[in-house]
C-alpha cells in the first residue's frame, strides 16, 4: 500500500510543474497492476512537458463516474480484459461518452479478442518487457488527438 501511495504521489508531483501553463490536459486512468503502473509511469515520462498537465487515477466505477472527458484533451483508460470482456463500469462510462473522440481504451488480455467499443482501442499482453513498446504506441495515439497530422507537401 505504501508503494502505491508513493507512486501516485510521485506522479502527482511530477505533474504539478506543468499545471500552471498547461495547454494540454491528459487523464491516465488505469487498473492497478504492476504492468499498468509501469505503463502509466512510462507514458507520463514521455508526455511530460511544461505545457502538459497529466492527471493519473486508479479507475473504478466511482472514480470514472466523476470524470467528464470534455475536461481533457485526451483520456487513456488502461484496464484488464477479464474473460474477453472490458470491466462493466468502463463499458458504462464509454457508452455514456460515446461521442467523444478524445478517448483511447487500452486492454490487456491473453487472446486475440477485440473489445467491442466505439473508441480507439489497443490491446496488449501484460508483459513487463513490453512496457516501452506499448507506451510508445499509446503515446502516438494520444498525441494524434492534439497534434493534427500535417498534409503531405507536394513539390512545386
Amino acid at each position: 500500500m505504501k508503494k502505491q501511495i508513493m507512486f501516485i504521489f510521485f506522479l502527482s508531483c511530477a505533474c504539478l510543474t506543468a499545471q500552471k501553463t498547461a495547454a494540454v490536459k491528459i487523464l491516465l486512468a488505469y487498473e492497478e497492476t504492476p504492468f499498468k503502473k509501469a505503463l502509466v509511469a512510462e507514458i507520463t515520462n514521455q508526455l511530460l512537458s511544461k505545457n502538459t498537465e497529466i492527471s493519473v487515477i486508479v479507475h473504478s466505477a466511482d472514480a470514472l463516474e466523476k470524470i467528464n472527458p470534455a475536461d481533457y484533451t485526451a483520456v487513456l483508460i488502461s484496464n484488464s480484459g477479464v474473460k474477453a470482456a472490458v470491466r462493466p463500469w468502463v463499458i458504462f462510462w464509454l457508452q455514456k461518452y460515446s461521442g467523444n473522440k478524445n478517448i483511447i481504451l487500452h486492454t490487456t488480455q491473453t487472446g486475440k479478442w477485440v473489445p467491442a467499443v466505439t473508441v480507439d482501442s489497443v490491446t496488449s499482453a501484460s508483459d513487463i518487457k513490453n512496457v516501452k513498446k506499448t507506451a510508445d504506441e499509446l503515446v502516438k495515439k494520444i498525441k494524434k488527438i492534439y497534434i493534427p497530422e500535417q498534409p503531405a507537401q507536394t513539390a512545386p
